[in-house]
């Protein structure tokens, strides 16, 4: 309430206002909207292993898929992509069988799924897999690829998870995935990138976008660090 001086109430006359004063006062009160729930940022834990076949590093655990009777998918150790923007998963490839396939595969960061040490990403095993077709991957025009020149994947649409398979794995549906066999890239990958990928179509929104628009985290921004295995 604002301080008047008594010496100016002492000397000063005070008129009611019109009613018609009055009521234009009241109605110019207005509600305030309800307070809106920001949502608290959503902490992605690492796998807790460094892992790679050019250097130890920080993985994280995703898992991609539903066989159809709930949470069943399959779950990969994959890399954090900052321009990436859709998961990059390994399914089997002839190359990989060194010492052998098991092996091999298992460090390439696919996990067993349901007992049994996969070799790859089973679409087959998803009955939530749509297929799209086989497209070249987005990648920079500057970039030096070996053995191949102009990689690959087998695109498709799937559930995608953060974490391991479980009740509690944060999930998201009809999500683009890309299933590699090139030996471009070893493990996959898990892209931040909010830009949507465009396969002779209209655009697809990434995981981290939609994720936002299910209010699942305040913002597209992120903070990230690879660690070091020498800091455990």
């Amino acid at each position: 309430m604002p301080y008047i001086p008594t010496s100016f109430l002492q000397g000063a006359s005070l008129t009611p206002l019109p009613a018609r004063h009055a009521t234009s006062l009241a109605m110019s009160l207005i509600r305030r909207a309800e307070a809106t729930t920001i949502p608290l940022p959503y902490v992605f834990p690492p796998s807790g292993s460094f892992d790679g076949n050019d250097g130890a590093w920080s993985t994280f655990i995703i898992n991609i898929g539903d066989s159809g009777n709930g949470h069943s998918g399959q779950d990969f150790k994959v890399l954090i992509s900052t321009s990436g923007s859709v998961p990059l998963i390994p399914i089997q490839a002839s190359w990989c069988d060194e010492p052998d396939q098991l092996t091999c595969a298992k460090s390439r960061g696919v996990q067993p799924y349901q007992g049994n040490q996969d070799l790859g990403f089973q679409s087959s095993a998803s009955s939530s897999w749509k297929q799209y077709g086989i497209y070249n991957l987005n990648l920079p025009t500057n970039a030096n690829h070996l053995p191949d020149s102009q990689p690959n994947a087998s695109y498709g649409l799937d559930t995608v998870g953060l974490g391991a398979d479980s009740s509690a794995s944060p999930q998201i549906t009809s999500q683009l995935v890309a299933g590699i066999t090139t030996e471009d890239f070893f493990m996959g990958t898990f892209g931040l990138s909010t830009a949507p990928t465009s396969l002779g179509s209209s655009g697809i929104d990434t995981f981290l976008t939609v994720f936002n628009t299910y209010n699942k985290t305040p913002g597209l921004s992120y903070g990230y660090t690879a660690g070091a295995q020498y800091r455990k």
